[in-house]
């Protein structure tokens, strides 16, 4: 009885023990579910087929979703987990899936110089990688502060050289640093030109080991280019108790291209001037605007005549749309972008200072498509779907021009990219597409999408250093991005102005806050807008958008590839006094823009020569620029039709000197023809001088379809 008792005790325990082995397996797989639930989460993809009904099918097929058609490129957005993309991806009828990727508008964001030398005073050099970068957790200590009040001998010197930085660039000092148990801080900044020692205290001892985050503006010191050349600036402390520290995260010097006076004089600028003069003020050309939206303020709600601006209506601004979902008009702005950019293109009301008109076409009537949200940022998909209202629309709203003043990073060549086949589609529907180069430069190859494409007008920004009567003293400030693109072509084609842009934004407007700073404040008649002097690529496709709704107001029939090659021909390039180029053209492009000339100037022809815009959309040919780049010596050079260098170089690198002048007599190259492209081959690539963003993958099989978030390009940060 003991042995069959044992046995049933033992045949009990071993199900106890197989129970609790089945619920541990059982937990462990329930515990690992959400795992793969998180892997068949949707994601926006755009599904491109050889139509739009086969890309619909396939989707759902699949059991995907599709949100919205793209017949433009002949695509659909859809949301799909990864194993549906998957299925997508392997179906012969699908040519390419892409994530949906992230735009942005191209206003001017500040940029940061590191010091190029940093010594503590005790004689030993410091790690420049410790204090290059804010809260990356690096940090150089200032080591053993011997007294409770400055010494003279004890400090930590940092040296740099901001002699590239134009003059009407705002520059501040940014010094964040973590202290414990000090008394006093300062910093002393040397003014070489006067021998003058500026002096700025830092309150510290706030609490034990926390964070001073100082930032002291130097514009207002007058430095001179000789100061700004070798600026010396010393760190001292003292201590309050024994054992104090200090540990430096950052030195930096924070550049901001635009000044606070806003008193830039567009019209001046670009010479429009005369063209207003013989009557031409843009009247009936339409613009699209693929932005923010458009806020209708008063001076954009007339004509500059106070008469009837387009088919028999009051209006300057008509009825676009609004894909974000917010507003059906597209008439509204809670980031306030798209109104400054607007009101740069279309705006009758005149800068007291000069009487200028603030709209460079005044007459000339505005189309908001709202792609971008109240932080400036979007979608690919959105920023397609608005070039596709924009095409189907611009009969009835006589659309001549689409503005993009955004951007995107570049993730593949131009041909395989679903926003530039949408640019490309409505240059051939005969839309002239203004594009922002984008605010990443001064390096090369920074140009981004859709500025890359070889057949839409790519513009840089300039600075007219606060004098914008005097065009001597003019530069290519740094954040203007530069070419030459992925496949070689030249970019940008041309630049205009881009610093301290006046533009209305509402007062209720995201950016009127965060620019408070650059307010101008004129109003306009008492209505809720002010202005505020903008930078940034942006402003400068702006500026450009209005020369070309003159260009068709006096030449209505003109081709885009006959305005693009107007615009180029007629602009003035910046050269030094012994004919060599003060900016490369892959910096400058074919100069700036020149807008008496474009309107009345005597050219004939038309650009792109060489490139074939239905054989790049159909996909049977691609092409390549003329552009090469020596790896050995860093160095960019042209080539022509047949491979042979054409004598035109430059080593990538940042220069600017006032001793130019902006001229239209110079010939690019002694009769190079920088219409020069040939048929794309594998067998060229830039190997180290070109990387694709690090957001975006691409696979082998498939051009994953990256729903780019379009971002501004004005700098407002």
């Amino acid at each position: 009885m003991k042995i069959g008792a044992n046995n049933n005790q033992k045949v009990r325990l071993l199900l106890l023990l197989t129970a609790l082995s089945c619920l541990t397996v059982f937990a462990f797989f329930s515990q690992t579910q959400p795992s793969s639930a998180v892997n068949d989460t949707n994601s926006s993809y755009i599904v491109q087929s050889t139509n739009v009904e086969t890309a619909v099918s396939v989707v759902e097929s699949a059991g995907g979703t599709v949100t919205s058609e793209m017949s433009v490129i002949n695509a659909v957005l859809a949301e799909l987990t990864a194993r549906q993309k998957a299925v997508v991806e392997a179906e012969p009828q699908i040519m390419r899936v892409w994530e949906d990727a992230d735009v942005y508008s191209t206003s001017y964001s500040q940029h940061s110089v590191t010091p190029n030398s940093a010594i503590d005073s005790r004689n030993s050099d410091m790690n420049l990688h410790e204090i290059a970068t804010c809260q990356d957790g690096y940090f150089d200590s200032f080591g053993y502060i011997p007294f409770h009040n400055y010494f003279d001998d004890y400090f930590n010197k940092y040296q740099f050289n901001l002699s590239d930085v134009g003059a009407d660039a705002e520059i501040a000092l940014q010094l964040d640093f973590y202290e414990k148990r000090t008394r006093e801080a300062k910093v002393s900044v040397f003014q070489a030109s006067t021998g003058d020692w500026h002096t700025y205290p830092i309150t510290t001892n706030q609490s034990e080991r926390s964070i001073i985050q100082t930032t002291i503006n130097l514009s207002d010191l007058g430095l001179s280019a000789s100061d700004l050349s070798n600026l010396q600036i010393h760190f001292h402390v003292s201590k309050d108790r024994s054992r104090a520290s200090v540990k430096i995260d950052c030195v930096n010097i924070n550049v901001s291209g635009n000044g606070n006076s806003g008193d830039s004089a567009n019209a001046t600028n670009v010479n429009a001037e005369p063209v207003w003069a013989v009557g031409n003020l843009g009247a009936g050309v339409g613009v699209a605007v693929i932005d923010t939206g458009v806020v209708p303020f008063i001076s954009l709600s007339g004509a500059a005549n106070h008469q009837n601006s387009y088919h028999g209506s009051s209006l300057g601004i008509v009825d676009g749309v609004d894909l974000t979902g917010n507003y059906p008009s597209g008439i509204w702005d809670d980031n306030g972008h798209g109104t400054a950019v607007a009101s740069m293109i279309s705006n009758f009301l005149m800068n007291p200072l000069n009487g200028d008109y603030f709209g460079i076409a005044p007459d000339s009537h505005i189309i908001p498509i709202t792609v971008l949200n109240e932080n400036g940022r979007g979608r690919y998909s959105g920023i397609i779907s608005g070039i596709q209202w924009a095409i189907e629309n611009k009969d009835v709203h006589n659309i001549r021009i689409i503005n993009m003043s955004l951007s995107a990073p570049v993730r593949s060549q131009y041909w395989d990219d679903p926003l530039n086949q949408a640019v490309m589609r409505a240059w051939a529907e005969g839309i002239v597409v203004v594009a922002a180069a984008g605010n990443n430069g001064p390096d090369a190859m920074t140009i981004g999408v859709p500025g890359n494409n070889p057949y839409v007008i790519t513009v840089g920004a300039l600075s007219d250093s606060h004098t914008p009567a005097n065009w001597q003293d003019d530069y290519v400030p740094r954040f203007s991005a530069v070419g030459p693109t992925y496949e070689g072509f030249v970019k940008p084609e041309i630049v205009a102005p881009g610093v301290r842009i006046p533009g209305s934004i509402p007062d209720w407007a995201l950016l009127a806050s965060k620019l408070s700073d650059k307010k101008i404040g004129y109003r306009t008649y008492g209505a809720p807008y002010e202005y505020f002097g903008l930078s940034g690529t942006s402003m400068s496709t702006a500026q450009v958008s209005g020369v070309v709704a003159l260009m068709l107001a006096e030449h209505p029939n003109l081709t885009p590839d006959e305005v693009k090659y107007r615009l180029m021909m007629s602009a003035q390039m910046a050269v030094m006094p012994d004919g060599q180029l003060a900016f490369s053209i892959w910096q400058q492009g074919a100069g700036r823009v020149n807008a008496y000339n474009a309107v009345y100037g005597d050219y004939t022809g038309t650009a792109n020569q060489g490139l074939n815009i239905h054989a790049d959309l159909n996909g049977t040919e691609h092409f390549g620029g003329p552009t090469r780049y020596d790896k050995a010596s860093n160095t960019y050079y042209l080539v022509d039709s047949e491979g042979n260098a054409s004598g035109y170089a430059w080593s990538d690198g940042y220069a600017w000197s006032d001793g130019y002048a902006w001229s239209d007599g110079y010939a690019w190259s002694d009769g190079y023809a920088w219409s020069d492209t040939y048929a794309w081959s594998d067998t060229y690539a830039w190997s180290d001088a070109y990387a694709w963003s690090d957001m975006y993958a691409w696979s082998d099989s498939v051009d994953g379809d990256a729903e780019a978030s379009m971002a501004v390009t004005s700098e407002e940060e």
